[in-house]
């Protein structure tokens, strides 16, 4: 049997903010981490969860095939190497900064964003250019569905690519919301961004 070579990488941290949070319990910080094989046409993510100061453990799996790949069945999901994708995971969580801790509770006061480390930058810029790119698109359907363009091109739901453009708004890289439309209002230069 051969060694595989699996690398890890996590692909998304950040406060996870559920219906017992807001009741005052702790607060939980939950990351995604994805592991690949170049042997392999498929991807497992595991899905973390963390109430600091406590360790990661592991909330969900899923496995992905490949746009090419074969389709899944018992047999690969057997060959899947739990064990290791897991402790490749726990290994990517510890080496990276530590979890971000939440921010306060809704109603405590203003929550500005997390800084964003290279991974989550590039995913929050590659949906800021899609969004973009789906507003000045000359189909129809791309300009008034944008948020939708974003899903189909991440290969995500609709609600997390609604939350992923609201990451991007929040951070930045996009304009604020128009009322009851898409697209984002006109960010003018402010004094300090003047020539």
């Amino acid at each position: 049997m051969t060694t595989r070579r699996l690398s890890a990488a996590v692909l998304w941290r950040g406060p996870r903010l559920e219906a017992d949070t807001a009741a005052g319990s702790s607060a939980r910080v939950q990351a995604l981490v994805g592991i690949s094989d170049r042997a392999s046409p498929h991807r497992v993510l595991l899905t973390m969860t963390a109430t600091p100061p406590e360790a990661w453990q592991l909330t969900a799996v899923e496995v992905q095939r490949a746009p090419d790949g074969p389709p899944l069945d018992a047999d690969v999901l057997r060959d899947v190497p739990l064990g290791r994708c897991l402790d490749l995971a726990l290994d990517e969580l510890a080496s990276a900064d530590p979890p971000p801790t939440p921010g306060p509770a809704p109603g405590e006061g203003v929550r500005r964003p997390l800084p964003l480390d290279d991974a989550e930058a590039e995913v929050l810029g590659c949906v800021a250019h899609v969004y973009r790119a789906a507003l000045s698109s000359a189909v129809a359907r791309e300009q008034q569905a944008p948020t939708a363009a974003v899903a189909r091109v991440l290969g995500v739901s609709r609600a997390h690519a609604a939350r992923l453009v609201s990451q991007a708004r929040r951070h930045g890289l996009l304009g604020a919301a128009l009322p009851r439309r898409p697209g984002e209002t006109p960010q003018h230069p402010g004094p300090q961004d003047a020539p």
